[in-house]
């Protein structure tokens, strides 16, 4: 396997599965961590987690587009992606001021192996 692709593998990849589904890139304020209600309904349907959960409102967070669970690996690894879009942009001067999608967009288009149904790759 080419060492590039494999840096998207594991939990850093699925990352990049999820901005794929609903074409946001993550920030903090699109987390919640569980209250202690949440997490009494997360032990009885799925037992005891092994680390902190927390709620992923892909989109605004006035309009969120759906609510996902994630796990505190799982949203670090999120924020680690976006980190990574966010270097990966950076030296284009027309994206300075623009909006995560404009960056996702300008992304996907460097990147395309990593947003198969954004670009029909499926």
């Amino acid at each position: 396997m080419n060492p590039f692709l494999s840096f998207f593998v594991g939990p850093f990849g699925a990352a990049f599965s999820v901005m794929d589904e609903y074409l946001f890139l993550p920030s903090p304020e699109n987390f919640t961590e569980f209250t202690e209600e949440m997490y009494e309904v997360y032990f009885i349907k799925n037992g005891m987690p092994g680390e902190r959960m927390y709620q992923m409102h892909p989109g605004t967070s006035s309009n969120p587009k759906e609510i996902l669970t994630i796990s505190k690996t799982e949203m670090s690894e999120m924020l680690r992606a976006r980190e990574f879009v966010d270097r990966m942009v950076s030296h284009n001067r027309k994206l300075k001021n623009a909006s995560d999608l404009d960056k996702l967009h300008y992304f996907i288009s460097k990147f395309p192996f990593l947003f198969p149904k954004k670009t029909g790759n499926e």
